[in-house]
């Protein structure tokens, strides 16, 4: 199933196994979250994104935007703008694009880049 989702201030929204996303958007004060076997595509961040497992490719972190990149995940072609984070907790980060912002890689994260 592939959707494509606002997430608002005060919700939390949870993509599951065998579920896509494409072009969410999490706006200030919003909560997403992707458990293992969940996708989203080219989502726009400006609060807060957990790869729980999950897989994000495309990502913009906007400012006051974070993506916790936990264990078992994987985040690829993420742009971090100023103001936003990247947060790598045990996951991988591949081709990380910092255009002003910080990509955190804490103890057994990984980050590649080109």
């Amino acid at each position: 199933m592939t959707v494509t989702v606002t997430v608002s201030s005060g919700q939390t929204y949870t993509v599951s196994s065998g579920e896509t996303d494409i072009n969410d958007t999490v706006v200030s004060g919003g909560i997403l979250n992707v458990l293992s076997g969940g996708t989203i595509i080219n989502t726009a961040d400006s609060y807060v994104i957990y790869l729980s497992g999950g897989t994000a490719s495309g990502t913009t972190i906007n400012s006051g935007g974070s993506e916790q990149v936990l264990s078992g995940s994987t985040a690829s072609g993420t742009t971090v703008l100023n103001g936003g984070e990247q947060d790598v907790r045990g996951g991988a980060a591949i081709n990380t694009t910092i255009s002003g912002g910080v990509e955190v890689v804490r103890p057994y994260g990984g980050a590649r880049r080109h």
